[in-house]
């Protein structure tokens, strides 16, 4: 059984990769990686949520995904939304970027670097 995941995005990526993910998994992402309409779009067609969220100029990736995972945990965490994820999908910023120790804080146990960034899993 494939534990539900979410995809935190945090760099650029196509429009078809967000599109893709936005149709498998909530996806959340910097609003200026599409534009406007797309988002409409996508936000129309999938059956799961697109959050935005904004990113201060200069901000490096991994800075970006230590500042929204503990929102996008907390979101993702409440009640009554079952079952709860178990896999955080982060596009766009490397493992040796973020502080692990606020991943391990809201209960990762296990990392793995991918060719777009990495996947962090809870404990199940």
């Amino acid at each position: 059984m494939t534990m539900p995941q979410v995809a935190l995005i945090v760099s650029p990526t196509s429009v078809e990769q967000i599109s893709k993910l936005a149709h498998e998994m909530p996806v959340w992402m910097s609003e200026s990686l599409i534009s406007g309409d797309a988002l409409a779009e996508m936000r129309a067609t999938s059956p799961f949520t697109v959050t935005t969220f904004s990113v201060s100029a200069g901000e490096r990736a991994g800075d970006t995904v230590n500042r929204m995972v503990g929102d996008l945990d907390e979101h993702h965490c409440e009640v009554p939304q079952q079952p709860r994820y178990q896999t955080l999908r982060v596009v766009g910023a490397r493992l040796d970027d973020v502080p692990l120790s606020s991943l391990r804080d809201l209960g990762f146990v296990r990392f793995d670097q991918t060719s777009e960034g990495f996947l962090a899993f809870k404990d199940t």
